[in-house]
């Protein structure tokens, strides 16, 4: 009794700020299944219950090769973030996913929750199965604070995001690996002739913009595959489990499996994907890397965005800057008319981690001067309509979905267009005063061309629905221009919205974006080996079959970063998925306390049992402690409690 006295009496609560949460005022619920529970705001049951079942889907194709089923996971679906992500992390053990929609091609042309239901699952197992026979000794003694350590310090990064990227390539019909434009840098680099070492791929290159270790993951791990068997990064990884000690366990359980040194598959691997793709090497007037894209080509001046490895993104006019812009143009386009450029930017919450805005601003070209259109909103892909009197872009609303809104000059919201409950719109480009091209896609993520006459609300398709990357949508007079996957390559196209005609213009070397037609030349962004650089082509563009631009052999063929991948493309069966007939229930996080993630023996007063818990909302936290101090030679008890959901 006297323990439990002293326990209650050394706790204190604590209202400990910490940026780790969503707003305070959503509303949690939670789906279980046998082996999921999915924890979402109320207003996203519909998304909450496609997610468990996709889940359950893929939970024994993601499991693959390591053949060890992972226990059940938590999953937070946050519903406020202004950029495509998702994570899986320990202490407590979760996967986070941010709640969004393949409205830009940097994450491949799956559905988002497709996307996420394999890649981020796959990491669970990769992080399952590396908790065994030493680790896992490691593991109960410290919990899993300690596992979060140690098998970022046996495996390299480049594994578990490479692995992942295999796993939603060969496990889909538009997984990452399939889009060229995810090796469009690598390709680059190798049309120098040059091939980075493995220790400038790891360290990083001031000098020049090296692939990520997705790009690079992902084809060490598809060609220690083809040349080794399905099963050598799990053999890997079970060596590493053994002999977590050691900081070189992935290498020597590499040549240990391998009889090969792991350098020099390294080196055979990228010379060998240079023979195969064939690059020619490509001739570049500028030495140091930069970027040059969005080119806007006008009778004041040529205007474009530019920036290099030690600057923000620049707007510039015939070469020279004009203002810096914090601007993230893979995440949202810019346009702009007259004297007036017209861009969103990506900003941070002052408070909560979990939540962003994607707010408009305008940036006067003559006064020299940005003006703020929009206050924690999130708007994307912003263009001036034809009069220059208005603006439009794709608003992602406060509940679920993307959608073409309406707004003054001055960011006032006018009109929202209606969308279908199974469509979201990717981006819109006016064609005249009453018609907008539109990108949307569908419930599958496939992606159409379609065009809206906004005075009835009413749609033509022009482009079927297909797994191909269309982005960057610029008409011209009767014509719409768009980049999109071609043999492999991001290429250019046009589409003749009178005569219904689709036309090849440009083919490149490498990769093609953000086309921008001016009288009788198409300019648009080249990339090469020093970064991208605006060019310029007379057209007019070769006609192709409707029918062929949707066909997967023709958008990712031999030559694309697909090349590992003969197989035929997985497509998701939607009749096979079970239905998950649980009912949705509130969240209640106080029994995560009694849990703990992880706990320890020993603290710098001598012998101590100390376990912490946290909900898996990151709200709410418990600390308790029971110990024996060397130097009073005294026993002590004691703990805390954090409450962080309000300021």
């Amino acid at each position: 009794m006297k323990y439990l006295l002293l326990l209650l009496t050394s706790t204190v609560c604590l209202a400990q700020i910490t940026p780790f949460q969503s707003s305070p005022d959503l509303i949690w619920k939670n789906i279980e299944s046998n082996n999921f529970e999915v924890i979402f705001p109320d207003f996203l049951e519909s998304k909450a219950k496609q997610t468990i079942e996709l889940l359950e889907y893929y939970r024994l194709p993601v499991t693959g090769e390591y053949k060890k089923l992972p226990g059940k996971l938590k999953l937070v679906i946050r519903p406020d973030m202004n950029v495509p992500n998702g994570f899986v992390t320990l202490a407590p053990r979760r996967s986070e996913w941010f709640n969004y929609s393949s409205i830009t091609p940097i994450v491949g042309s799956l559905e988002w929750m497709q996307s996420l239901a394999i890649h981020e699952y796959r990491h669970i197992v990769q992080y399952d199965f590396l908790n065994q026979n030493y680790i896992n000794w490691g593991y109960k003694l410290f919990g899993e604070g300690f596992l979060g350590l140690i098998i970022n310090y046996v495996m390299p990064t480049w594994y578990f995001e490479g692995d992942a990227v295999f796993a939603e390539t060969i496990l889909s019909d538009g997984g990452r690996g399939r889009s060229p434009r995810f090796a469009e840098r690598l390709r680059a680099i190798l049309s120098s002739g040059k091939i980075p070492s493995y220790d400038q791929l790891l360290i990083g290159d001031y000098t020049d913009n090296l692939p990520s270790f997705y790009v690079y993951g992902y084809f060490l791990i598809t060609a220690g595959k083809k040349r080794f068997g399905a099963d050598i990064w799990k053999n890997i990884a079970q060596y590493a489990t053994n002999h977590p000690w050691n900081i070189y366990a992935f290498y020597n359980g590499f040549y240990d499996n391998t009889g090969v040194r792991f350098e020099t598959f390294f080196d055979e691997t990228f010379a060998k994907l240079a023979s195969e793709w064939k690059i020619a090497r490509t001739v570049t007037d500028h030495q140091e890397y930069h970027e040059e894209t969005f080119p806007f080509i006008t009778d004041k001046g040529n205007y474009y965005l530019r920036k290099n490895l030690n600057s923000y993104w620049m707007l510039t006019k015939d070469g020279k800057k004009l203002t810096e812009l914090n601007i993230i143009p893979s995440i949202s386009q810019v346009d702009l008319k007259d004297d007036s450029f017209l861009y969103s930017q990506q900003l941070p919450d002052q408070r909560y981690l979990f939540k962003g805005s994607s707010d408009l601003f305008l940036y006067d070209i003559k006064k020299e001067k940005h003006q703020r259109l929009t206050e924690n909103k999130r708007y994307y892909h912003p263009k001036f309509t034809p009069n220059k009197k208005q603006i439009s872009a794709i608003k992602f609303d406060d509940k679920d979905g993307f959608r073409l809104a309406l707004l003054s000059l001055d960011g006032t919201e006018l009109k929202t267009f209606k969308k279908d409950k199974n469509e979201n719109i990717a981006e819109a480009s006016w064609l005249d005063k009453n018609k907008v091209a539109m990108i949307t896609l569908n419930k599958e993520g496939k992606k159409l061309l379609q065009v809206l006459d906004t005075s009835n609300e009413t749609r033509e398709t022009l482009l079927a629905p297909t797994r191909n990357n269309l982005y960057n949508l610029k008409p011209y007079k009767n014509f719409i221009y768009f980049e999109a996957d071609f043999k492999g390559k991001v290429s250019l196209f046009e589409y003749d919205y009178i005569k219904r005609k689709l036309s090849l213009c440009l083919e490149p070397a490498i990769g093609a974006h953000t086309p921008f037609k001016y009288k009788n030349k198409l300019f648009y962004s080249e990339v090469n080996s020093n970064g991208q650089k605006i060019k310029a082509i007379v057209t007019p563009c070769d006609e192709m079959p409707l029918d062929l631009f949707s066909v997967e052999a023709n958008y990712s063929s031999k030559g694309s970063s697909d090349f590992f991948h003969k197989k035929p493309p997985v497509t998701l069966n939607r009749k096979k998925i079970k239905k998950v007939n649980s009912p949705f229930k509130d969240y209640r996080d106080n029994h995560e306390l009694l849990s703990p993630h992880s706990w320890q023996f020993f603290s710098d007063r001598g012998f101590e049992l100390n376990a912490t818990s946290s909900n898996t909302l990151g709200t709410k936290s418990l600390n308790l402690y029971l110990g024996s101090s060397y130097e009073t030679s005294s026993s002590y008890i004691g703990g805390s409690f954090n409450y962080s959901k309000y300021y």
